[in-house]
């Protein structure tokens, strides 16, 4: 069973900072899921964890692992080709002057991008190409695609539509991966280890 917070959240991918509010989210997703998906197996677990709590508090549990497992996915690919992508290959002065340039006003998701420069089209807005790499390699790549996403691929290739959620969330893990490279004592590789060992992310 696969359930994608990216897809079926109206509330969009990122969980509240409230506990009450992370159960509603987390619910929400399973509600939508079973609303929106074909498969049987959602329905059935979605009715039979509506009178059962205990059910209920394991399709959460469930669905936070999944999640977890997605974001570190997707956190670390942005965190490659971030780096790919920029030339970035060890903190310098140089280095910070360009990632505090892409981070202000969110530089980095438009097109058109003169690094050296620091000059952007501004009639490109979420018109990066570093968008559209990582979207390609999170949900289109047959060598890296997982078993936690691949719902996400076939609805995006059934409607011929990419969800809002998705272009927003790997833009935050974009401006993560960013952060990571904003001091010199912080690099990408040290925020990949963190984001895999304790969840945390420069969101």
């Amino acid at each position: 069973m696969q359930i994608n917070t990216t897809i079926y959240n109206p509330d969009g991918p990122f969980l509240p900072d409230t506990k009450i509010g992370c159960l509603e989210f987390l619910w929400n997703t399973i509600k939508g899921a079973s609303r929106n998906s074909d498969d049987l197996t959602i329905k059935d677990a979605f009715r039979c964890a509506m009178p059962e709590q205990n059910t209920k508090k394991k399709l959460i549990t469930f669905i936070t692992h999944g999640r977890a497992a997605l974001i570190s996915s997707i956190v670390i690919k942005a965190c490659d080709h971030v780096q790919g992508f920029y030339g970035l290959n060890s903190p310098s002065d140089k280095v910070q002057k360009h990632i505090i340039w892409l981070l202000t006003e969110s530089h980095f998701m438009y097109g058109g991008i003169n690094l050296e420069k620091h000059t952007l089209d501004s009639r490109q807005p979420f018109g990066s190409d570093l968008i559209i790499e990582i979207i390609e390699s999170q949900w289109f790549s047959i060598s890296s695609r997982s078993n936690v996403d691949a719902e996400t691929t076939t609805k995006i290739a059934e409607k011929k539509d990419l969800p809002l959620s998705i272009i927003i969330f790997v833009i935050t893990t974009i401006e993560h991966a960013l952060k990571g490279w904003s001091s010199a004592f912080f690099t990408c590789t040290t925020a990949k280890k963190q984001t895999i060992s304790s969840g945390t992310f420069n969101f």
